[in-house]
């Protein structure tokens, strides 16, 4: 698709060609594309397509009529409404025997820090009215094929695990989010080994693609430290998930920096914030025809005797002793029955994980000081900020020993 014919239908006339970009906006909305390059920015934040922006040396420009369709359109012609009350189920990565990764230090643990980050989450987002459920509830392993099936049974609305990354290059830092690739298209690192072919999670590209941008967009730390962007690939959680699902990696365990970040209360408790208002946006920009009111009919199967019988937010005897007790919300009291008993959560598989990226990534372990959590205030839908300065370069895999994606590669467990 020719870049003028999206910029004509979007009704932009503002146009910028630099020889290493070209640039379309409206004065409040700004993309910008990369010749050759898969990588591009709406608003400033990172976004990968799943072909690259192709130039000639005539001037003509064209875009992947894949990419327009099911990433660029949707983004940058979401509108808000009203926000719907969805039901949100949290995946903390890991748990049990498989701790997932490492801090640098050997102080902390990835399944550790999901479950504290998930229970913070899960806290603001009850606040707000979401009627939230998680995979597990405390530290014990749940397989990846558990993990979907919970969602499943649940009916939820939205699906989101939580992750931190680990890199032998321990230079990479960073926070990032995946979705989905379309069936077909090229994830951000791409393993031929898995296949490209229509899975569960493709039924909501568009969704897909819209929650993630919504969550990433809100993360902490784009304009400190580098934006990896919203990325795709082919972990299990999001080919099985039984609804619009998004992976978000908060940062990298092997980076001493990213470490100190994500073991303090208060830096974990911005991320919830985070992910929350990211979960409220998408809220807002859910078509009517992708929303369902209806409560679950089957409750998850009861795996364990200490999870809650109700919809109050008792904290779980989970591996860190910080996590505070949510008080019980009101609003959720007509829909109890609704909270699986169960948790649930996907096992690792166990070896390196490839994701994409120039550096490679690493994982964040959790913190154990746990910071009171005020009221949320929803960020606007959409965000502008200044593009990175730094000279546009198409990333290249990275290796990742995370063991909990089950993706391209010998990446384990997510």
């Amino acid at each position: 698709m020719p870049l003028e014919e999206l910029q004509s239908e979007l009704g932009w006339t503002q146009r910028v060609a630099h020889a290493e970009s070209i640039a379309i906006g409206d004065g409040t909305n700004r993309l910008r594309l990369f010749p050759g390059l898969r990588r591009t920015e709406i608003n400033g934040l990172t976004v990968w397509l799943h072909n690259p922006f192709q130039t000639s040396s005539n001037g003509d420009s064209r875009l992947n009529a894949v990419d327009v369709a099911q990433v660029l359109r949707p983004i940058l012609q979401a509108t808000n409404s009203t926000r719907r009350s969805l039901r949100v189920m949290l995946d903390p990565g890991h748990g049990g025997e498989d701790g997932g990764a490492v801090a640098f230090d050997g102080r902390w643990q990835e399944s550790h820090f999901t479950l504290d980050l998930a229970w913070r989450i899960r806290k603001r987002l009850e606040r707000q009215g979401f009627v939230v459920g998680c995979t597990r509830e405390d530290d014990r392993f749940v397989s990846l094929d558990e993990r979907t099936a919970t969602a499943a049974v649940w009916r939820a609305h939205v699906f989101v695990s939580l992750h931190a990354n680990y890199a032998h290059n321990h230079e990479a830092t960073g926070r990032e989010t995946y979705v989905l690739p379309v069936e077909g298209g090229q994830a951000t690192a791409e393993d031929s080994r898995l296949s490209a072919r229509f899975c569960l999670g493709n039924s909501n590209n568009v969704l897909n693609t819209l929650l993630g941008f919504s969550i990433h967009r809100q993360l902490p730390g784009r304009l400190q430290s580098a934006d990896r962007g919203l990325r795709r690939a082919r972990y299990q959680v999001l080919r099985d998930a039984p609804c619009p699902a998004a992976l978000v990696e908060c940062g990298f365990l092997s980076n001493s920096n990213d470490v100190k970040l994500l073991s303090g209360g208060w830096y974990r408790d911005r991320l919830a914030r985070a992910i929350a208002d990211g979960i409220a946006d998408y809220a807002r920009m859910l078509p009517d025809m992708a929303y369902d009111p209806m409560p679950p009919t089957v409750a998850p199967e009861v795996t364990t005797n200490d999870l809650p019988e109700t919809a109050t937010n008792e904290a779980p005897e989970a591996a860190t002793n910080d996590m505070p007790v949510a008080a019980t919300n009101d609003a959720l009291e007509a829909v109890t029955n609704d909270i699986p008993k169960t948790s649930t959560y996907e096992a690792p598989e166990a070896a390196t994980n490839v994701v994409p990226g120039k550096a490679e990534e690493a994982t964040a372990k959790p913190g154990t000081n746990a910071i009171p959590v005020e009221a949320v205030n929803p960020s606007p839908a959409t965000t502008n900020e200044a593009a990175p300065t730094e000279a546009p370069v198409e990333a290249g895999p990275a290796e990742t020993l995370n063991s909990e994606r089950s993706t391209p590669n010998t990446q384990v467990g997510r």
